[in-house]
Formats: structure tokens, sequence, C-alpha cells
């Protein structure tokens, strides 16, 4: 075997070599794109689905949002109500106390009652006069419950 031939059959068996090297990143590239492609379209149809969901839950959602608004007006209202109920019963109550000028134990231990509500509801549009009303209320003489019902039964025998 001459050298020519050896260099021949040596420069062959490289050739070859790198050509399967060559085509082996060739192949290890184009499977590696088929991985991210196939990784993207998940992400993609995955994503696409989320947007589906949220879409879905949006439309679910929005006659909640609405009926919470109109509760939140209604528990206003209410709230309101309630607080103008309270200082009604906390004036009416007084006057009647201012009129009997006394109060029983029971009847100011309503009436404080009725007050720390009506302040806990944040019962302040009419706080100057709420704070004198429990000033009076405080200041009131307390009388005895037995003397409240002999009062009844004696305005009862008179008529």
């Amino acid at each position: 075997m001459d050298w020519y031939e050896i260099v021949t059959i040596v420069i062959s068996a490289l050739s070859i070599l790198g050509f399967g090297v060559v085509m082996r990143y060739f192949w290890e590239d184009k499977h590696n794109k088929k991985i991210q492609n196939s990784e993207a379209e998940k992400r993609r149809i995955k994503e696409e689905k989320q947007e589906e969901t949220r879409e879905v839950l949006r439309e679910e959602i929005q006659p909640l949002m609405v009926t919470i608004e109109q509760i939140k007006s209604l528990t206003t209202v209410t709230s309101e109500g309630t607080l103008m109920l309270l200082r009604d019963r906390m004036k009416s109550s007084l006057n009647n106390y201012r009129t009997q000028n006394w109060a029983s134990s029971s009847d100011k231990a309503n009436w404080f009652e009725l007050f720390n509500t009506y302040k806990n509801m944040g019962g302040n549009h009419f706080r100057e006069y709420v704070e004198q009303w429990k000033q009076e209320i405080e200041n009131l003489p307390i009388e005895d419950e037995n003397k409240k019902e002999k009062i009844k039964r004696k305005i009862t025998k008179e008529d």
C-alpha cells in the first residue's frame, strides 16, 4: 500500500467521521427545536385556556358584583335608618324621663345600651345633642321599679 492510498483512506475515514458528527449535531438541533416548539405550543394552549377561563369567570362574576353593590347600598340605607330610629328612641325615652323627673336603673341601662349601639354604629351626626342627652340621663335620679308600678296602678285607678 502506497502512502497515497493510506492518506486517501485516512481522509475518507475522517470525512465519514466528520459527516457523522455533523449529521448528529444537525439531528440533535432539529430534535431540540421540535421539543422547544412542542413546549411553546403547550404554553400557548395553556395560556389560551387560562384566558378563556378568566373570561368565563368575568362573565359569571359580573352579576355578583352588581348584587354586592346593591347589598352595600341597601346596607348603608338600613344602617342610616337604624341610626335614626335609635336616636329617636333615645330622645323619646329621655323626654319621658324628663316628664317624670326620674328613671329606674333598668331604664338607664336600656338607654345606655341604645346609646352605645348608636355610637358603635357611627352615630356622630348629632353628637353634641346625644352627648348632652347622655349627661341628662346620668344626672336623673334613680327611682325604684316598684314606685313606677305604683304610679301606673294609681293612674289606672283614677281613670
